[in-house]
């Protein structure tokens, strides 16, 4: 009987990890230069890979930008609380959440101010802010829902409601990040920002 032949994991390693690291260089350029003005030459400048490299892994600039959205998305999952949390310590898992949201918002800031600010004009990337919107905007509904067994919140539509909770943290991590429109002269640190974030929510959802 002919022995298995090993396969060698290095190559594939290898295109992992140059994949990564074009990822890692987008989300420095689109954080410096904003998605718009982002060339691809100098994603493959800070990634100190050659431009031809970068068209074995992605078509182009857009196909990149998706993939970068697609690793905050995860990282925002991955890092969130889990659904039975929300239930067993509800308001530390909203001041839990809101902590994550408020971290990978600065971590990703390009990426997520891409969306935000391509999003109005650009179908494809539309459809990728409201995935991350979506998964947000159901967890305020059913909180939501949740106080009105309650006796609580009775005054709310729920998805009405859950949209404008969403649209108030959303851009407020990106306006305070940008520092274009207020506080251009001071930056809001972490904790007075989740403090404030967390305080607003709470107060909303009358826990």
């Amino acid at each position: 009987m002919p022995k298995a032949t090993a396969v060698n994991p290095a190559p594939r390693r290898k295109a992992e990890v140059t994949r990564e690291k074009l990822i890692d260089a987008a989300r420095v350029v689109f954080s410096r230069d904003h998605y718009q003005n982002a060339r691809i030459a100098d994603i493959c400048a800070e990634a100190g890979k050659a431009v031809g490299v970068f068209y074995r892994y992605f078509n182009d600039k857009q196909d990149i930008f998706i993939a970068c959205v697609d690793q905050f998305f995860e990282d925002l999952n991955r890092a969130s609380p889990p659904a039975a949390e929300f239930e067993t310590n509800t308001l530390g898992a909203i001041r839990q959440s809101t902590t994550i949201y408020w971290i990978k918002y600065r971590q990703y800031y390009g990426v997520v101010a891409g969306l935000f600010e391509t999003g109005m004009v650009n179908p494809e990337i539309a459809g990728l802010w409201h995935k991350v919107r979506d998964n947000g905007m159901k967890r305020f509904a059913f909180r939501i829902r949740k106080q009105h067994a309650a006796g609580k919140c009775l005054d709310l539509d729920p998805d009405i409601a859950a949209s404008a909770l969403m649209g108030m943290l959303e851009f407020s991590c990106y306006n305070w990040n940008a520092r274009r429109l207020d506080f251009q002269n001071r930056e809001i640190d972490d904790e007075t920002a989740i403090a404030n974030l967390f305080t607003l929510l709470r107060n909303a959802l009358q826990m």
